[in-house]
C-alpha cells in the first residue's frame, strides 16, 4: 500500500492518482472555493471526492459552475439532499452512508445501560461496527425515502417531566448535516429507552466542545 498523502503532495497508485488533498476546516465557502481550484488547476480532472457530508455538494456546485457536469465525476460521503439527487439524476456517482442515525441510536442504547451498570450490552471486544451503505442509482430513491422516515420519527420528545430519568449528553465534533441525522437517531432512543438526552453541536470545534463537557460534567451528567 502507497504511503497516505499530504495536503499538496501527488499520490500515485495502480489504478488511480490521488492529484491533491484540500482541507477547509468546515468553511462552507472554503470547500467549494477548493473544488474550483481544483477544476482549474487540473484542465483533465476526472473525479472529485468529498469527505464530509457538505463537501460533494460543494463540488457539485463548483462542477456545475464550471460547465463540467457529467464530466467529472463526483464520489461521496454521507447522505446530503443534494448529494442523493445528484445520484438520481446522474451528476454524483455514489455515496457511502455511514448510517449516522444509527450511531446517536446505540449511543443512547449503550450509555442508559453503561449508566445502569449494564455492561453486558458492549461486545467482548468492546468495538461497535455500525455498517456502511453503498447507495448508488439503483438504490437511491429507495433509500432516501428510509431515511425521511428516520428522520421524521426523530424529533425531540415532547412533555413529559425529566425528573428522575437518566441524563444523557451527545457531543459531536462541530455542526455539519451529518451530525443532524445521528441527532435523529438520539431522539428515537431517547424516547424508546425513556432517557433525557441533550445534543450539543460546538460551533468552533475542540474549544466549544471541551467547555461543553466540563459544564457537563459540572451538572451531574450520567454519559
Amino acid at each position: 500500500a502507497a504511503a497516505p498523502s499530504k495536503p499538496g503532495k501527488v499520490l500515485a497508485g495502480a489504478k488511480y492518482t490521488v492529484l491533491d488533498t484540500r482541507t477547509d476546516n468546515f468553511d462552507y465557502s472554503r470547500a467549494k472555493a477548493n473544488g474550483e481550484d481544483a477544476i482549474t488547476a487540473n484542465p483533465d480532472l476526472g473525479c472529485m471526492v468529498g469527505l464530509f457530508a457538505y463537501n460533494a455538494p460543494a463540488c457539485l456546485e463548483a462542477i456545475k459552475g464550471a460547465g463540467k457536469t457529467g464530466q467529472i465525476k463526483i464520489v461521496s460521503f454521507d447522505e446530503q439532499d443534494a448529494v442523493l439527487q445528484g445520484i438520481i439524476d446522474g451528476s454524483v456517482h455514489g455515496t457511502v452512508s455511514q448510517q449516522p442515525y444509527l450511531y446517536g441510536y446505540h449511543s443512547v442504547r449503550i450509555l442508559k445501560a453503561l449508566a445502569a451498570g449494564d455492561n453486558s450490552v458492549l461486545p467482548k471486544d468492546k468495538f461497535v461496527e455500525v455498517p456502511i451503505v453503498e447507495v448508488r442509482q439503483a438504490n437511491a430513491k429507495e433509500f432516501w425515502t428510509n431515511l425521511k422516515k428516520l428522520q421524521a420519527g426523530g424529533q425531540p420528545a415532547s412533555g413529559g417531566e425529566a425528573k428522575g430519568k437518566v441524563k444523557l449528553a451527545y457531543v459531536t465534533n462541530g455542526i455539519d448535516p451529518f451530525w443532524n441525522n445521528a441527532a435523529a437517531g438520539v431522539r428515537a432512543a431517547e424516547k424508546e429507552f425513556g432517557v433525557s438526552c441533550d445534543v450539543l453541536m460546538p460551533p468552533k470545534g475542540i474549544i466549544d466542545q471541551k467547555r461543553m463537557i466540563e459544564t457537563l460534567l459540572a451538572q451531574g451528567i450520567d454519559g
